[in-house]
């Protein structure tokens, strides 16, 4: 019954990407940066990114009101297992550029699964080899991997345009980084940025302040007590979190049946239908739909979101964090691909 289902599930995943496109608009984030610092940042893994316009890098001058693109390579990718997902983001501030569009370059991109946001001051691209673990497979590209278009302004003015890490603000976990296949280990790289004068060279600097944000932290269930509140005491409830799943194929041996789970957890279970199995055109196609990294209203919905893992299984999520990303909601639901309590 499953396998039919998987089957109609598969064709309407691959006719809804097509479709998907995400557009966000918000102002984010943290600290003044130095617009003329291309200095790159530390790495895991000895991996790194950087910033080209027209094959250069460094310092570049464009014709005002000119448009050209900002491409995204992988420099360096020193992983064992290869790459099956990858994110850029960049940030250009408030001094004169505007964003018109992203695209895709990596060629083991699965192009099924793009997804891409902006701000008024910054944008991110990304994108997966495959839907489910069981058809990614490791990449070992390195050069160009997005590309995003801007305009230069209609007068003078000095721009710095960051590749900017993952967990770092304004990006957080939607910045730049590679996930490694079969271990999802997230490898954040070097990055370095470029600097475009629209002009004549400018004899002086500006900085950009921003505005920090604050992302909700998850409050833990009590252990003990009534976990639900549903007035059943957890010694007599036979679903102490009322999540899909029972406490006792929760405490099961099996993951794919619903254990090696917490039954006082109620978000360790990605389903978003409460059908309690976790398929591709009800759960993971409709968190990619909603896939909101900077949590803005329009595009939120908390049923779609999950914490990070807290251990000691990846599918081990917490309560929702307020954003909808890549890191813990697409992965997450993904991971858990094909897991059933019916």
């Amino acid at each position: 019954m499953n396998t039919n289902r998987e089957r109609r599930s598969g064709r309407w995943l691959l006719f809804g990407l097509g479709i998907l496109g995400l557009a966000v608009a918000a102002l984010v984030v943290m600290t003044v940066k130095d617009s003329g610092s291309n200095t790159a940042s530390a790495a895991s893994g000895g991996a790194a990114m950087s910033l080209e316009v027209n094959g250069q890098t460094g310092k570049v001058t464009l014709p005002l009101n000119s448009t050209f693109d900002v491409i995204a390579k992988a420099d360096a990718i020193p992983l064992a297992n290869g790459y099956d997902a990858a994110l850029a983001w960049i940030e250009f501030g408030n001094t004169g550029l505007t964003f018109i569009s992203s695209a895709t370059g990596w060629p083991d991109c699965d192009t099924n699964i793009e997804f891409s946001a902006n701000t008024a001051t910054g944008a991110n691209r990304g994108c997966l080899t495959g839907v489910t673990p069981a058809v990614q497979f490791g990449s070992v590209h390195k050069g160009a991997l997005y590309s995003f278009t801007l305009t230069c302004s209609s007068s003078h003015t000095i721009n710095q345009i960051d590749l900017v890490p993952a967990n770092q603000p304004p990006a957080d976990t939607s910045g730049a980084q590679f996930r490694e296949h079969s271990t999802n280990n997230q490898i954040i790289p070097a990055v370095s940025g470029i600097e475009v004068n629209c002009g004549p060279k400018p004899t002086a600097t500006p900085t950009i302040t921003l505005t920090p944000t604050i992302t909700p932290t998850p409050t833990p269930k009590p252990p003990d007590g009534d976990t639900d509140g549903d007035g059943i005491p957890n010694s007599s409830d036979p679903n102490d979190d009322n999540d899909a799943c029972t406490d006792v194929q929760e405490n099961g041996p099996d993951e794919t049946l619903g254990g090696r789970r917490n039954p006082h957890n109620a978000w360790d279970f990605y389903d978003t239908n409460g059908d309690a199995f976790i398929d591709l055109t009800n759960d993971i196609f409709e968190v990619i739909q909603h896939y909101a990294p900077m949590g803005i209203e329009q595009e939120y919905d908390v049923n779609f979101d999950r914490g990070p893992s807290s251990g000691p299984n990846a599918w081990n999520m917490t309560a929702p964090d307020g954003v909808i990303d890549l890191t813990n909601d697409i992965l997450g639901v993904i991971l858990q691909y094909f897991h059933s309590c019916q």
